[in-house]
């Protein structure tokens, strides 16, 4: 991207806050939509995310692709797993690129809406974050992640790969 361009995107982009707030059932839609929004003043995306609703069961090995929010070339792979550790609480780990980044995170159901904090460790630094998705069917995940620090939205897309149950 010219540079001329990134500057551009910069300043038409609505800033967002990494939230680490409870999410609830009166909150969680409010804050899906502004991320979202955010995600596509950004990318200059008109239409996400058509189903809305929750899946019978998301215990299993996904593929995912993602991409960072500060560009959306910014492309990553990887796999995901998610294992259920009580009723709606699930335990999810993330290994993405090329060096098979390690993430993990905790998730639970509010409302259609799968909220998963996460945190990972960078040169003995953790930073967390929270990713929201929206369940497109019954094996496809689409949301959007923010991070603490980062003030733009990234976007991931996980495709069930083999249920665990």
């Amino acid at each position: 991207m010219k540079i001329w361009e990134r500057f551009i995107r910069f300043f038409k982009k609505e800033d967002v806050n990494y939230w680490d707030g409870k999410f609830d059932e009166n909150n969680v839609r409010h804050r899906f939509e502004e991320l979202q929004t955010s995600y596509n003043l950004l990318h200059d995306k008109k239409e996400f995310l058509k189903r809305n609703s929750k899946p019978t069961n998301i215990i299993g090995n996904y593929a995912v692709f993602g991409h960072n929010p500060w560009d959306s070339t910014s492309e990553y792979t990887g796999n995901v797993s998610i294992q259920e550790l009580d009723k709606n609480k699930f335990h999810i780990d993330w290994t993405v690129g090329f060096s098979d980044y390690y993430q993990k995170g905790t998730g639970q159901w509010i409302k259609n809406f799968f909220v998963v904090n996460f945190d990972y460790k960078d040169n003995q630094q953790t930073y967390k974050g929270v990713v929201i998705y929206k369940s497109i069917d019954d094996e496809t995940l689409e949301g959007f992640w923010i991070e603490e620090g980062i003030f733009e939205v990234g976007f991931e897309r996980l495709t069930l790969k083999n249920r665990l149950i």
